[in-house]
């Protein structure tokens, strides 16, 4: 009854923690992702705490309760009398399961050290746009115009618009793509003229205004822009990839390429040469080969504005979105605002989260370890503690006494570490697809995730050996 009673309130504040948990957690998706998102906490929850309650009450409570019933309390009297050494064995299950608090802990630390270097490396990544001074304007209108002539006016209306709002420097849209995030069409390229006809370049193209370069602060290394109306559809900027690939060791200006997924298109010329821009949807740590033609050339509605602001402090509402397009007459469906700042660290969602968590389970793990070695060692002191003072009564010395206590401590320590960077080794390939600019098998960080546990564990061993030492020798003797 009385481990029921500890299972069942550990398993209620349970359900708090998680319920407050999992409404961090949908907030913190839905600011990043910009997406909905459910996480209930319903019955299947509910079943799975009970039933973790339940083997908790019969693994920690029936076990001791069934060895006492069968009398094993009365041998184990008549087995050890006053003054003997318990017999050995006794407590094992316990030092097994602080060993085990001490490996998990070791994973948990080690997880958590290398995700957070991962999403650090990510945020100083540098994603190829201006993130400081932009912010982009998703506008999602009902009805959308169908021709190019109807994308081309809608496009332009609402520019104009926007660029009247205060503070704005300059206004430019792309058909279905936002930088650092995703977007864009598939297909594969083809250069007229290459020996193999049939080599094929998987590669990403998009339709842009033509300051979309400029007002996202995106350079143009050789070449230049295509102009407004200038053979649309037909001139492009290429990224620095898409030239690599297509025409290694060539100048790429002047060069042609098809695109098979838009044969009616034709032959296409690049003008210029920009710097990559990383979209996160190539599931690659490197850019994707992409192509940027007039997007006046495209049958799609244009759905993200970039908005660039004269200074850094400048801000874009909503509100101010709204009030600009007002006067257009479109019947607006929603408008998303976002900060290119927000855009670059939205998909990294998964490294916070995974590095997050695995920090606060690994605090929880350490206190765990910390509360297990203590309680371990002052039992193991109480057990012994008629030993200890015949010890010290035939003249051991303080220290000695200090180191036979530290000394069983550092043993499950010892083991826990030992199993625990099998499996921290075991979860951090495990975690290789969350890492970014980080090794999996860090060696000096296991060291120092190691070293750091094994501080922390000999310090809670530590206060039950000091409080031993500095008991009287007769008061031991009387216990």
């Amino acid at each position: 009854c009385e481990s029921l009673l500890i299972a069942a309130l550990g398993a209620a504040l349970g359900l708090v923690l998680a319920r407050t948990g999992l409404d961090a957690l949908v907030r913190s998706y839905e600011a990043e992702t910009l997406a909905p998102a459910v996480l209930p906490l319903d019955g299947a929850a509910l079943l799975v705490t009970i039933g973790i309650a339940f083997v908790a009450t019969m693994l920690f409570g029936l076990w001791p309760a069934w060895d006492v019933a069968r009398g094993a309390a009365r041998a184990r009297l008549a087995e050890s009398g006053a003054g003997s050494t318990p017999a050995h064995g006794r407590g094992v299950l316990r030092r097994g399961l602080v060993a085990g608090q001490v490996a998990a802990s070791l994973v948990l630390l080690v997880g958590a050290s290398l995700l957070s270097r991962s999403f650090l490396n990510l945020l100083t990544l540098d994603g190829g746009v201006d993130t400081q001074r932009v912010t982009s304007v998703r506008v999602e209108s009902q009805g959308a115009p169908v021709g190019l002539k109807d994308v081309a006016r809608f496009t332009g209306r609402i520019i104009d618009a926007l660029a009247g709002l205060p503070g704005i420097e300059s206004v430019a849209s792309a058909n279905n793509l936002l930088p650092l995030r995703g977007g864009g069409q598939r297909s594969t390229a083809s250069v007229p003229g290459e020996a193999d006809s049939g080599a094929k370049h998987a590669v990403a193209y998009v339709g842009v205004t033509a300051n979309f370069f400029e007002t996202l602060g995106v350079p143009i290394l050789r070449g230049r822009v295509f102009g407004e109306n200038e053979q649309r559809g037909r001139l492009a900027v290429v990224n620095e990839r898409m030239a690599r690939e297509l025409w290694p060791s060539q100048d790429p200006i002047g060069r042609q390429f098809r695109l098979d997924a838009d044969p009616d298109r034709g032959v296409v010329t690049v003008v210029g040469v920009s710097r990559d821009v990383l979209t996160w949807d190539s599931n690659r740590d490197e850019p994707l080969p992409t192509a940027y033609l007039d997007f006046a050339s495209f049958p799609y509605r244009p759905v993200f504005f970039f908005l660039r602001t004269r200074s850094a402090q400048q801000g874009v509402s909503p509100e101010g979105v709204y009030r600009g397009l007002d006067s257009l007459g479109f019947p607006i469906r929603r408008i998303a605002v976002t900060p290119m700042t927000q855009v670059a660290q939205a998909p990294f969602w998964r490294q916070r989260l995974f590095s997050l968590w695995f920090a606060i389970f690994g605090a929880a793990a350490i206190v765990l370890t910390v509360a297990g070695i203590y309680g371990v060692l002052t039992q193991f002191v109480g057990q012994r503690g008629h030993e200890i003072g015949v010890r010290m009564a035939l003249g051991a010395q303080r220290r000695d006494v200090l180191v036979l206590i530290l000394r069983e401590g550092a043993l499950f320590v010892g083991g826990g570490l030992v199993v625990g960077t099998g499996v921290a080794y075991a979860v951090a390939r495990a975690l290789r697809g969350l890492l970014f600019g980080v090794e999996p098998v860090d060696v000096p960080l296991f060291a120092v995730a190691a070293v750091v546990l094994a501080t922390v564990a000999m310090a809670a061993s530590l206060v039950p050996a000091v409080r031993a030492v500095r008991v009287d020798p007769r008061e031991l003797l009387r216990r």
